[in-house]
């Protein structure tokens, strides 16, 4: 078996993203984009990905919601809430793609729980 094994190169895929956060005490809101810069494998592709997301601080308790859609993917949802205590911290969230034009007819879930987050 004969194999080529000169050297090759291959770029590094590049993605812009732009954030915004707004903190009012009481409200978090959130937004962003990425959009892909080159077509290199692992870059974002054009056209931009849209995200936006927010909290509720009720106290030790945060209540999140946010939202990603545009781009190449579908559009996912998602939310969660946790306990916040200074030195400690608990989440729980969970997203959903409702469909998805890459993967075929169906939805895509996901849970996801942090235990514990210690500070100190």
């Amino acid at each position: 078996m004969n194999r080529d094994r000169s050297s090759f190169s291959t770029g590094l895929p590049t993605t812009l993203h732009v954030n915004s956060t707004w903190d009012q005490g009481l409200v978090t809101l959130n937004g962003g984009a990425s959009i892909g810069l080159n077509e290199d494998a692992g870059a974002v592709p054009s056209p931009a990905a849209l995200h936006v997301d927010g909290t509720l601080h009720l106290g030790p308790v945060p209540i999140r919601a946010g939202a990603r859609f545009f781009g190449t993917q579908a559009v996912a949802l998602s939310g969660g809430f946790g306990l916040d205590l200074g030195f400690y911290r608990f989440d729980l969230g969970a997203s959903i793609t409702p469909s998805t034009s890459t993967l075929g007819s169906g939805a895509r879930y996901a849970v996801s729980l942090s235990l514990a987050t210690i500070r100190f």
